[in-house]
């Protein structure tokens, strides 16, 4: 359970204190409305934080100075949950007592130099750092193009979403990274850490007087916090699209309109509905489409309960999609008609409580779990809840869930194989 440490200079901490760690974790996150206009910045901002602060002279200090306490590590991305877009920066710190040392008044210390004092000439990011940052961002967009299985799924959320920002990387685009510039990127880091909503966590061995004293000096205006965060839209009639693209396999992906949201009714029926139907490995995808007939190199089901959107992957021969699309849509409405056995479910059950119970260990699920009840202190699912909930899903209860569900979109990206011969006679003409 996590604990709201409310500070003199106006700071609001979740202390989650936990002693079964050796280490201990710091996330300091800037939450805003998703909103395209800012999210190629958001992601070129995090890369900055990632590299380099005014304190070092370079990249090397940089490291170093992570290095030297006791190996330090330190992590900026950004994500989005629903319709608010996360950039996050992450520490995880090796506890003070183990090492006879202020491991964590090192680690916040290094934290506010990158947050607060960031390399800046002329009210502009340092060139060199920011053309190098922005070029290498380029590049790994350049190698998405390679990667079938997220051109299959930008291009299934391009069809289904009519949110504009929910059809993009939470990344933003080549294209937006590409238009800005290092005074731009400034202008903005500025206008962030006056606007964004701060969300800082700390988990560990930690007493609420030690957190008091490690951020005294750091000081946020205060935040009006967002409360806005599921999306949904009306259904809409299906649409398909396919991409031919050279490729030894091709990607199969379908989407559903999902009304259901995290902290429903039916939260729990959707999670063994998921569970039986295409995220375990006892699932009718994986062992029927994949392992019986042999359709698929894998297959999984996913859903998200912020944005109201169920979806299957695939990569299959191309020969065989037609077949494993079918089988994919059958084995759907097989789920809707009840055609699975208690011991089915039994089996989901078990898979889901040890998920569930393995995720306690995890020190990132912990903080996401006090970030959830913070923002939705309604919707709040306990351990306990979690797990009495998920004994009392009955077989009718998984078939309702299937029932709400619709077929919205199909995304194919159909690949082909070019014989070399065909080339050569290609390069002729």
């Amino acid at each position: 359970m996590s604990t709201i440490v409310k500070t003199e200079n106006g700071l609001k901490i979740h202390l989650i204190q936990e002693r079964k760690f050796k280490t201990v974790r710091i996330v300091v996150r800037f939450r805003e409305a998703l909103s395209k206009s800012s999210l190629a910045e958001r992601t070129l901002l995090s890369s900055m934080f990632e590299v380099s602060s005014a304190r070092f002279a370079n990249s090397t200090e940089f490291e170093t100075a992570l290095a030297m306490n006791f190996g330090t590590r330190f992590s900026s991305g950004v994500s989005n949950k629903g319709l608010q877009h996360f950039l996050t920066l992450a520490m995880n710190v090796v506890e003070p007592r183990f090492v006879g040392e202020n491991t964590l008044k090192t680690a916040v210390d290094f934290l506010q130099a990158v947050i607060f004092q960031p390399k800046v000439e002329n009210e502009s990011f340092d060139e060199a750092i920011f053309s190098i940052e922005k070029t290498n961002l380029l590049h790994y967009f350049d190698t998405l193009l390679d990667d079938n299985a997220f051109l299959a799924a930008k291009g299934l959320y391009e069809l289904f979403y009519e949110k504009e920002e929910l059809r993009l990387s939470n990344m933003g685009s080549k294209d937006l990274i590409e238009k800005i510039n290092a005074t731009e990127l400034y202008n903005y880091y500025q206008k962030m850490m006056t606007t964004n909503v701060i969300d800082i966590f700390v988990l560990g061995n930690v007493s609420e007087a030690e957190v008091k004293e490690l951020f005294v000096s750091w000081i946020f205006e205060n935040k009006t916090d967002l409360t806005e965060i599921f999306y949904s839209q009306d259904l809409k009639d299906f649409e398909a699209k396919v991409l031919e693209k050279e490729a030894l396999q091709s990607q199969l992906a379908l989407a559903w309109h999902l009304p259901v949201r995290y902290g429903d009714e039916d939260y729990m029926a959707l999670q063994v509905f998921n569970a039986l139907y295409g995220s375990q490995p006892n699932s009718k995808l994986f062992s029927i489409v994949r392992e019986k007939e042999s359709l698929a190199y894998g297959i999984s089901s996913f859903f998200d309960s912020f944005t109201g959107q169920f979806r299957v992957s695939a990569g299959v021969d191309p020969e065989d999609y037609a077949r494993a699309r079918e089988l994919t849509l059958k084995l759907f409405e097989d789920m809707k008609a009840g055609k699975f056995s208690d011991e089915d479910i039994a089996q989901s059950k078990a898979l889901l409580r040890n998920a569930f119970l393995a995720s306690q260990d995890s020190v990132a699920n912990m903080i996401e779990e006090a970030f959830i009840d913070q923002i939705l202190p309604e919707r709040k699912i306990s351990h306990d809840i979690w797990l009495s909930e998920l004994e009392k899903v009955t077989k009718e209860d998984i078939q309702k869930v299937a029932s709400r569900l619709t077929l919205q979109s199909e995304y194919q990206l159909k690949g082909y194989f070019q014989p070399e011969e065909d080339l050569e006679e290609a390069e002729h003409d």
